[in-house]
């Protein structure tokens, strides 16, 4: 037998679904005998292309929870030493101060973690906020960005783990994870603070709803973290179709993650019927709509918004005209890659990248839609760095897309030219990470007066008898409102 038969043969049975026996394994597009209307049919269907799982007995062993642990460790050290990141270790972010910092530090708990903020629920950031304020009021800053970064690491490490059905290669799932945490769309205005970390936690959530474990305590790990995803971010909603297509799997223990899902956005909906919103937006414009999904995910993604909003002014200087010309040529390379994964990948991973294309255009979607003003037009300077955390999300879910296309050559004699895409691509990030560290554009940095140095001044003002003091977070105009008692214990 052949090392390439031996290949196939290893895959097609770890690849085996709870419904089949070794006589009955075969194409995975092919249903038995009795067609798609067929309840059978439907199950074997998910559970191969949709929801695979790969059966193995190997126990955890030391060497795993050792590379857990390192890679854990290494990925929280990466977003709190670079240079946008140390800035977060003495500085607070707006959201987190006045609203996570100030109602931990002045509201009960716990029915401060189920009070609505911007008309949703933000279970994770209020949680991490509780334990933000035991510290000594001079480390929360710090407590507040380690914590924002753990928790990516740690969704990084769930991606690893719970891709494992769509991508058996440790090498590609390792790029995924790693994208999570070296892309430059998610270390910009989304680093190390609370208020976004629902663009991770979402982006987990999606592949937590796809990861089937072969242990239970896998599977408890796998429903709280959808439950935690879900209360914690309102684009839940866009995951619903695939939480009810779990429900439709054989195995009772299958289904609890899709429940826990369902509760999280039971409980999310509450407050997102009860909403008021009065924020008024611009007539949303199709056209300068779908050129700005495309400056702001496929080009965001390979650059980064800093350096994608250095090209606009050169753009309109090259054609005035045609000024969408550097997003609409990243457009066309991530969907040609991907593509190629479509074309040549297995059921699984075409599945899986067809729902991650079809993610990342809803997530922009969605974020320009309710959002929309004319400051978001293509044609604006430096249009992706206004709210450039609308990046974040869909430029994850693109990039999966982007590594299915790159996961395997299909003939020997395409496996040089995928060689030389993969570089390619991982050129253009690496050239947009480096240039990220040097940059100054919007808030890729926290700049000002230090949180140290706030503390001084409303301690100063408290000392005058005041019983509160507003104490400034970054970006000015936030405050954070806290009663003095916080300010007289020494730090």
């Amino acid at each position: 037998m052949t090392s390439v038969e031996q290949g196939q043969q290893w895959a097609t049975i770890h690849h085996t679904s709870a419904l089949e026996s070794p006589s009955e394994l075969g194409s995975p597009q092919r249903p038995p005998r009795g067609g798609w209307l067929s309840g059978l049919a439907w199950q074997r269907w998910l559970t191969d292309n949709v929801f695979p799982s790969i059966v193995t007995s190997a126990p955890t062993g030391r060497r795993t929870v050792f590379g857990y642990l390192a890679a854990f460790l290494l990925a929280l050290a990466y977003l709190l030493v670079i240079p946008q990141g140390r800035t977060h270790l003495t500085h607070v972010w707006a959201e987190d101060g006045r609203i996570f910092l100030g109602g931990a530090a002045t509201k009960n708990f716990p029915l401060v973690v189920i009070e609505p903020y911007a008309g949703y629920l933000h279970v994770l950031p209020r949680l991490f906020a509780e334990l933000a304020v035991q510290l000594p009021i001079g480390w929360w800053a710090a407590g507040v960005a380690i914590a924002a970064a753990a928790v990516r690491a740690a969704v990084a490490l769930l991606v690893f783990t719970a891709a494992a059905g769509h991508l058996p290669s440790r090498k590609l799932r390792a790029v995924l994870a790693a994208a999570i945490i070296l892309l430059p769309s998610g270390n910009s205005e989304a680093l190390n603070n609370l208020a976004n970390l629902h663009w991770f936690v979402i982006f987990g959530a999606f592949w937590a709803l796809l990861w089937r474990p072969t242990t239970r305590w896998q599977n408890c790990l796998s429903a709280v973290a959808l439950l935690l995803a879900v209360t914690t971010s309102p684009l839940g909603m866009l995951l619903v179709p695939l939480a009810a297509a779990r429900l439709a799997l054989p195995r009772r223990r299958d289904r609890v993650p899709a429940l826990a899902f369902i509760v999280g956005l039971a409980m999310q909906i509450v407050p997102l019927l009860s909403s008021t919103s009065t924020r008024e937006r611009d007539p949303f414009d199709v056209t300068q709509g779908l050129a700005a999904a495309a400056a702001r995910v496929p080009l965001v993604m390979f650059t980064g918004s800093e350096l994608a909003a250095g090209l606009y002014p050169h753009a309109l200087e090259l054609n005035s005209r045609f000024y969408a010309w550097p997003a609409v040529l990243a457009a066309v390379v991530a969907l040609a890659v991907a593509g190629y994964g479509l074309r040549y990948g297995t059921s699984a991973l075409r599945f899986l990248g067809i729902a991650s294309l079809c993610l990342a255009a809803a997530f922009i979607g969605v974020q320009l839609y309710m959002n929309w003003s004319d400051l978001l037009r293509i044609d604006q300077p430096y249009t992706v760095i206004l709210g450039q955390r609308y990046s974040a999300a869909p430029s994850l879910f693109l990039f999966t897309a982007v590594l299915v296309g790159l996961a395997r050559a299909p003939r020997p004699q395409l496996r040089h030219v995928l060689t030389v895409v993969r570089i390619g691509v991982a050129a253009i990030i690496l050239c947009g990470i480096i240039y990220q560290w040097s940059s100054t554009l919007g808030l890729v940095r926290l700049e000002g007066p230090t949180w140290q140095q706030n503390l001084e001044v409303a301690e100063q003002e408290c000392a005058t008898g005041k019983t509160e003091s507003l104490i400034d977070t970054i970006p000015s105009p936030w405050q954070l409102d806290l009663p003095c008692e916080y300010l007289t214990p020494q730090r």
